[in-house]
């Protein structure tokens, strides 16, 4: 055998080889991507059977709790007490918490991605982060209260009025929007990999 017929028979077999590989490298690809399909479909199965119905349930008593809480607060002249001023603005914002957070985190859990566009994700996280931020102060503004109800009754008096209580909580929400803003700049929407 001379040397040309030897290099054609060896790039013969490089090629066939090179082939073979080509069609492991397909197969071993497909049978990955089945796997992966696979696994996606059995997690959609297990998220759709054991993690709707809770968020739908937290959802709907964190709904439906909070309204009749700020219905109540709201109708009731009577119920209009310092304390009660507070909880109103708490109630608020566990409702906004209730309906900007719950869902769109269940839909970004069932399909993990975010499908409601380049506004609402800047918008949604603010609003999220926002609506906790006023459930922290606000708590913060009912202990202080409750405090200097509880150890100076007499000069808290004076002070602890339902205008007061406005005013703080006119401070909470400004103090909240404000130090959660960067988030509205920050937030951008990007593709996931594997999604682009």
């Amino acid at each position: 055998m001379d040397e040309a017929n030897f290099t054609s028979m060896l790039n013969i077999s490089l090629l066939l080889r090179s082939r073979d590989l080509a069609t492991s490298v397909a197969t071993l690809t497909d049978t990955v991507r089945n796997a992966t399909v696979a696994r996606n479909v059995a997690s959609n199965a297990y998220e759709w059977r054991f993690i709707l119905p809770p968020y739908f349930l937290i959802f709907l008593l964190s709904v439906s709790g909070n309204c009749m809480v700020i219905a109540t607060l709201a109708s009731n002249k009577r119920m209009r007490t310092v304390t009660n001023v507070y909880l109103l603005n708490l109630a608020i914002s566990d409702f906004l918490l209730g309906v900007f957070c719950l869902p769109f985190t269940l839909v970004g859990q069932i399909y993990r991605r975010f499908l409601f566009g380049a506004a609402l994700c800047k918008l949604i996280p603010f609003l999220q982060a926002v609506s906790v931020s006023v459930d922290v102060w606000t708590l913060v503004a009912i202990s202080l209260e409750r405090y200097f109800a509880i150890c100076r009754p007499l000069k808290s008096r004076k002070w602890q009025t339902q205008c007061h209580a406005y005013k703080m909580i006119t401070c909470v929400w400004l103090m909240s929007i404000a130090l959660n803003s960067p988030i509205l700049v920050a937030s951008t929407l990007q593709p996931m990999r594997g999604n682009e």
